[in-house]
């Protein structure tokens, strides 16, 4: 009932202990779900996956046009490819719990809620100086976002975003290509575009966005698209939007991928302990659960020599 009138600022909260009253079940998202119907064979199923989306590692591997960018263990941070505008040159950084990037910038976050960038800074992607109070980043091709602690959004580059100005209660943000995505407390998904915006991506746990389009992880493990083309997958535990298609994650490791033009498929086949994926326009990358980055496609510019790269391992829970 107080999902449906959604008028009460605690509606969600209320409801959880409404469902938690009624099930005697300690979990409030378990009791909601038992409340709508869903089995308790289809809610273990759930815990499962949400066990293995929790491990894993978030905002460690990044790719732009033409770059890679990695976040290792320590703080410190690690990028190939290209750097004609500067976007590789992170080795001074330190102290970074997040990164990101657009076509040509790398953006960081720190762990005092700061935020750094390097890279092509024409349409002011990389003015971020005077940010404070960081919670999460998130970069389009040449825009740079960040959730503010008090869920609001802040944002720097070419596009105007309007829309930015007024959303709240925001617990995650992403972007891709011209798209800025949010998803707020209650599940609501918010997008700047109108292309990257429908009804099926309201209760994402996560959310991202490409060229023309959004992609949404839901608790069953489905990905829903704004777009018409949908991904027949059924248990992913994370996913990235690129401009050709989108990468995920399975509860085995395995690589999922959905692409829009064959011609631009990449083989990720042969990796079962995926922990982490980061889908481009050109290439793409996997980061292993021992550490190892695996980047394939175009390597004009180095982007995929990332063979010897060491990030955080990463140990799942058992099936």
């Amino acid at each position: 009932m107080f999902y449906e009138l959604g008028g009460f600022s605690d509606a969600k909260q209320q409801a959880e202990r409404i469902a938690i009253a009624i099930t005697g079940m300690p979990d409030p998202e378990n009791a909601v779900n038992y409340m709508l119907g869903v089995s308790e064979e289809e809610i273990l199923a759930r815990d499962r996956l949400k066990t293995i989306r929790t491990a894993l590692p978030q905002n460690v591997l990044a790719v732009g046009f033409y770059h890679t960018v990695g976040l290792k263990a320590d703080g410190t941070v690690i990028a190939a490819g290209r750097n004609q505008e500067g976007q590789c040159a992170v080795e001074s950084w330190k102290n970074v719990t997040a990164i990101d990037c657009g076509a040509y910038h790398t953006v960081g976050l720190l762990s005092d809620g700061t935020v750094v960038a390097v890279g092509r800074n024409s349409e002011a992607q990389c003015n971020v100086q005077s940010w404070t109070g960081i919670v999460a980043i998130a970069c389009t091709d040449y825009d740079t976002i960040g959730l503010r602690s008090d869920g609001t959004v802040v944002h720097t580059g070419y596009h105007a975003y309007p829309e930015l100005a007024g959303w709240t209660n925001v617990v995650s943000i992403g972007g891709g290509s011209y798209a800025a995505v949010a998803l707020t407390e209650s599940g609501q998904a918010l997008s700047s575009h109108s292309s990257s915006r429908s009804e099926a991506l309201s209760g994402a746990l996560v959310l991202d966005a490409s060229t023309g389009y959004a992609a949404a992880l839901l608790e069953t493990g489905a990905v829903v698209l704004s777009g018409e083309q949908q991904p027949k997958w059924t248990d992913a535990v994370a996913i990235s939007a690129g401009s050709t298609g989108i990468l995920g994650i399975d509860a085995d490791q395995k690589v999922l991928t959905h692409w829009f033009r064959m011609r631009d498929a990449l083989d990720f086949t042969d990796i079962h302990d995926a922990v982490a994926v980061a889908a481009g326009g050109t290439h793409s990358a996997v980061l292993k659960a021992d550490g190892m980055v695996i980047a394939r496609g175009s390597n004009e510019y180095g982007e995929c020599d990332t063979a010897a790269w060491k990030l955080a391992s990463t140990s799942l829970p058992s099936a």
